[in-house]
């Protein structure tokens, strides 16, 4: 689980942020939930990734490759600020 905390810096304003994902894989193996909230100037970002299994066997690994190719792609989304006018 991976939780941060970022402060808008004075004269910013939030411009764009990612939009929230949930990811599963097949039979409950696995979850992948990622979420931002924004309180005033500070925005929460909260990513979390469970694996519900210590075994996958060989045709499980497309869907597990797919998640983790998925969960990299969404933690290199980017925040996006600009200047107050």
């Amino acid at each position: 689980m991976y939780l941060c905390k970022i402060t808008i810096p004075e004269g910013f304003i939030v411009d764009e942020l990612p939009q929230p994902k949930l990811l599963a894989l097949p039979g409950n193996a696995g979850l992948y939930r990622y979420g931002l909230t924004q309180q005033g100037n500070i925005i929460n970002v909260v990513s979390n990734l469970q694996i519900n299994k210590n075994l996958f066997i060989q045709t499980e690994y497309p869907y597990l490759k797919e998640l983790y190719n998925q969960v990299i792609a969404k933690q290199a989304e980017q925040i996006v600020l600009k200047k107050k006018q």
